[in-house]
């Protein structure tokens, strides 16, 4: 069990509360408790039963319950303990937040059922349809956040079964295949970027100047503070590898400031000013957004929307994705992924420094050189090969093989 405590509501509330994940609640005349807003209520018991019955009617309960873990229910534990301060920076938030979405996923397929209950092959079958109906990489990413939290889950005595255990690799379509043929074909030019930031909206064309410009995730652009913004440059600390950096000023990133100034803000805003403590009103007030910006009152965000609050990753994704759209409806289209911002300052930052990827490593914020060839400098991974010579082979290697000097093409 959890240490976090239950939110009772009404004056039944006890003098002392039991350790657990959820919450319990009175609807009319019952107690009843459940695990998140997602999930059903389950019945504990009458209002005016003591403090001790409720208890041992809750720990009945989660006895119960415990025969019967489903996949979404184990979902959610994990990420309550992977959310533990003792457990920060053992996982991105980013990650979380991840696996956070495929919840929802694994409710629509397997229900209420217990892990217990789902075999190894049904777990094959829903990827195999995720890969083939749906998407690929939803697939890659099932199957990793699967493995991962059942993997938690056996690990900690929470399950004995884990149909997850030893899934093969998702295998890749013909049409990902051609995908991919197609993006190292079209990697995106500057040409093409300018005139993609043209048509673009105000928040996006911040995020494709912190991409660009800078080397940031899509993610991490979302999270810039005006507090980030310094008299060298923007700190950022990149959510995935940890890495604390200062992205230098330059006159064209300078000019986010230009486009911040251009965000619409909402006329007539509602905003809560407190909570009625007898009541569940709120108190509301109507402001003018543009008003008070215009006035010089700071919104912590760099990039917000028209309620003045940060644009999330996935909001800017599909802003993206809309910019695509219409793009291609004037016949301008190309592969252009959450990542090909990234993509385009390395490539570009490693013609400057000729392919010094100890450079590129650090203004990326990448340490693991494997992905940076893969899917940012080039798009094309690099593999093993073998000696496989003969004897004159060996010699003749040993007379020149080793003074041969190669360089690498970066166009």
């Amino acid at each position: 069990m959890s240490n976090v405590k239950f939110r009772i509501t009404r004056e039944q509330r006890p003098t002392a509360e039991p350790g657990a994940l959820g919450s319990i609640s009175v609807k009319g005349d019952n107690y009843y408790w459940r695990l998140d807003n997602r999930s059903k209520n389950h019945f504990l018991g009458k209002v005016g039963m003591t403090r001790e019955e409720m208890y041992e009617a809750y720990y009945a309960l989660m006895a119960g319950l415990d025969d019967k873990v489903t996949l979404a229910g184990l979902f959610r534990r994990w990420i309550e303990e992977a959310e533990k301060p003792e457990n920060e920076g053992s996982y991105s938030p980013d990650t979380v937040a991840d696996t956070a979405n495929y919840i929802g996923k694994v409710k629509a397929q397997f229900g209420d059922r217990s892990v217990e209950s789902i075999e190894h092959v049904e777990m094959v079958e829903w990827l195999k349809h995720l890969r083939n109906d749906v998407s690929y990489y939803v697939a890659k990413n099932a199957r990793a956040y699967c493995q991962t939290v059942l993997g938690w889950a056996q690990d900690t005595g929470l399950i004995k079964h884990n149909p997850a255990a030893n899934l093969r690799p998702i295998k890749v379509t013909k049409a990902v295949t051609e995908r991919r043929k197609e993006r190292k074909a079209k990697v995106l030019t500057w040409e093409e970027f300018d005139y993609a930031f043209e048509r673009a909206k105000p928040a996006l064309k911040i995020a494709m100047l912190l991409g660009g410009l800078c080397g940031m995730r899509i993610a991490d652009c979302a999270k810039v503070q005006m507090s980030d913004l310094g008299e060298l440059g923007i700190e950022v600390e990149q959510s995935k590898t940890g890495v604390a950096q200062i992205k230098q000023w330059n006159p064209r990133l300078k000019t986010i400031l230009h486009w911040r100034d251009q965000q619409k803000l909402a006329k007539s805003a509602r905003t809560a000013l407190h909570r009625d403590r007898v009541g569940k009103e709120y108190r509301k007030m109507r402001v003018n957004l543009r008003e008070l910006y215009d006035a010089g009152v700071e919104f912590e965000s760099l990039i917000f929307n028209e309620q003045g609050r940060a644009y999330t990753k996935d909001s800017l994704i599909r802003m993206l994705s809309d910019l695509r759209a219409e793009l291609r409806e004037e016949g301008f289209d190309l592969w252009w992924g959450t990542h090909e911002h990234k993509r385009l300052f390395a490539t570009t930052y490693g013609v400057e420094v000729g392919g010094d990827l100890e450079k590129i490593k650090a203004a990326t914020g990448n340490s693991d050189e494997r992905v940076l060839r893969e899917c940012y400098v080039r798009g094309i991974p690099v593999v093993p090969t073998i000696t496989g010579q003969s004897n004159q082979a060996a010699f003749m290697q040993q007379s020149y093989g080793e003074n041969v000097t190669f360089v690498a093409n970066w166009h």
